[in-house]
């Protein structure tokens, strides 16, 4: 028999030094690419892009998030029970070590020790009262593999949206011009289209929101257009008007030339709006049972802000002295801003750019050059519907269409006309300024922008990581102390235990089988309970058990072993 394999007897496959590194390759090698992904998840923005979360495989469509879920804790749950092998090898050889050791050791530590009869989860603190060490971390290892790694693994990597940004060239395609706002534009094609934006919901029209018209710009041609999610923010300039109104109370309202039925006249009305002096006049009748009218005042002092557009709204009454009834009389003074800011819009440069902000700058309030020419031309366009209830302009109708949208039962209340007048006066500006004024230049500007795209990037939870990590490496350092003992600390076996019958060769002519066995078994009321019987009869407490020689036929020594009530019995048995 080899001398080498006399003296450290049999070992396990599980504990063979070839075994033993090829764990450790994996063990260290699964902690340092742990250490490296981290770092990379770090510093790069995630691991790697993720462009589609499916693909279709088997005639079934798969999500891509099983690939970086279950596969880390099918990788994690094998190094697990590969650990689970080393450490029942492990626990195993215990108690066949412990006979090799220079005077022995207790019964309690060699011949009556089986961990396998502990509670799984007591057993660690069975081997630390033994103080068998090695055998409680390699135990408390395998529950931290199962129970800690494991599970944490499934949730090691996580999909998250990575910003990246760089400055590209735009081409800016219109420029403003304040002029193309004159006496010849068609408002009744922008009635019509604040009415299908507003009124209806249809969508903003391309290059303004709800406030502000912007600068049309594109990408030169020699760059690819992006889509999806590439954001482009320019430094701009947008363009707004608003309107300051309120309700006034102190105006005079006086009915001239009546007819014989008192049934319609002429209505004059006067007001002062914070020093500026206004006047409407208007036929009412019996026929139109709602009045809107709408009026520009175009002369007010430069210290009264110019001018005003006035509104009158009410009901027709024959009981009313004017002939009128729920009267509201509102005036506002136009405002125009130019306001300089950072716009940025979404899904590239498509035909319908996403507005998804406008960081705006303090405005400059500057009137446009033909300023006169736009309130006074907001009133001009007239058409006849003999289906509404009212006579107004086509301003005035698509605010009360737009009132009405807001308020149904109560369209003229005053507040509600009010937020109505100043919307859609808002909504008409930017759709003359996005469709008049800013007009075709050739050749375009250019200017940088800033380009942001956001990607679908995997990325690695490093508390997650580094609390895996650290417990493989505590495996690896644990895997370097059971082959330094195992090398350093040999069993008395010389082939692997397999059943029955491997045990009655290792106890072949010992005391345990010559006598006690003997002992035990011939009693009338013996019932089978062989270890409990014994250890009534006998008294294993001070026994000392060890082998004495070496090789196939070493002699098996059990010192201090009394039976109860008897003298001590010191053996020596060879095997």
């Amino acid at each position: 028999m080899n001398e080498q394999y006399r003296r450290e007897g049999w070992r396990s496959w599980a504990l063979h030094p070839i075994t033993l590194v090829i764990f450790l390759l994996f063990d260290l090698g699964f902690a340092i690419g742990l250490f490296v992904l981290s770092s990379i998840s770090s510093s790069h923005s995630g691991i790697v892009s993720i462009t589609n979360e499916t693909f279709v495989s088997l005639g079934s469509s798969w999500n891509l998030a099983l690939l970086w879920t279950t596969l880390p804790n099918l990788l994690f749950r094998l190094l697990g029970i590969f650990w689970d092998c080393i450490a029942a090898a492990t626990i195993d050889r215990q108690p066949f070590t412990e006979l090799r050791r220079p005077g022995g050791a207790k019964a309690g530590r060699s011949i009556l020790l089986d961990y396998r009869t502990s509670p799984a989860p007591l057993r660690w603190a069975v081997a630390f009262k033994n103080r068998h060490f090695l055998v409680g971390v390699v135990v408390l290892l395998c529950f931290l593999l199962s129970l800690v790694v494991t599970p944490l693994s499934a949730h090691l990597f996580v999909l998250h949206e990575a910003i990246y940004t760089s400055n590209t060239t735009v081409l800016l395609n219109t420029v403003f011009n304040e002029s193309g706002i004159n006496s010849s534009t068609d408002w009744k094609r922008i009635f019509d289209t604040v009415a299908a934006t507003r009124i209806y919901q249809g969508g903003a029209i391309p290059w303004t929101n709800n406030e502000f018209a912007f600068q049309n710009f594109s990408l030169p041609p020699t760059l690819p257009t992006s889509s999806g999610s590439l954001n482009l923010t320019i430094d701009t300039t947008a363009y707004s008007a608003y309107l300051d109104c309120q309700s006034l109370t102190g105006y005079q309202l006086q009915l001239s030339n009546t007819n014989a039925n008192n049934t319609e006249g002429h209505v004059s009305l006067s007001a002062t709006d914070r020093g500026c002096d206004v006047v409407q006049e208007f036929v009412v009748a019996s026929i139109q049972p709602v009045y809107f009218k709408t009026t520009s005042e175009i002369s007010c002092s430069a210290a009264t802000y110019f001018s005003r557009l006035v509104f009158t709204a009410g009901t027709y009454s024959q009981d009313s002295p004017s002939l009128m009834a729920n009267l509201s009389v509102i005036s506002c003074i136009p405002g125009y801003a130019a306001t300089p800011g950072a716009l940025t819009i979404a899904n590239g440069l498509s035909q319908r750019p996403e507005i998804v902000s406008f960081k705006r700058a303090s405005p400059e309030m500057t009137r446009p050059t033909l300023w006169r020419v736009f309130e006074q031309n907001l009133f001009n366009a007239v058409s006849f519907n003999p289906n509404t209830e009212w006579s107004t302009t086509d301003f005035g109708s698509v605010v009360l269409y737009y009132a009405s949208s807001l308020n149904p039962s109560s369209y003229l209340a005053t507040d509600n006309l009010i937020l109505s007048i100043r919307t859609i006066f808002t909504s008409i500006y930017l759709t003359a300024v996005a469709t008049e004024a800013f007009q075709v230049t050739q050749p375009p500007e250019t200017t940088t922008a800033i380009a942001t795209s956001a990607q679908s990037r995997l990325y690695i939870i490093p508390w997650v990581a580094y609390t895996i990590a650290s417990i493989l490496i505590i495996c690896g350092a644990c895997l370097i102390w059971t082959w330094h003992y195992t090398n350093n600390h040999p069993s008395i076996l010389m082939e692997e235990p397999s059943g029955m019958l491997s045990y009655a060769g290792i106890l072949h002519h010992s005391i345990l089988n010559t006598v006690v066995a003997d002992d035990v078994c011939s009693k009338d009321n013996y019932d089978g309970k062989f270890v409990k019987r014994a250890k009534e009869r006998w008294d294993f407490n001070e026994a000392v058990c060890s082998v004495a020689g070496d090789g196939p036929r070493a002699l098996v020594q059990v010192e201090n072993l009394r039976l109860r009530g008897n003298v001590t019995m010191n053996t020596e048995v060879e095997q």
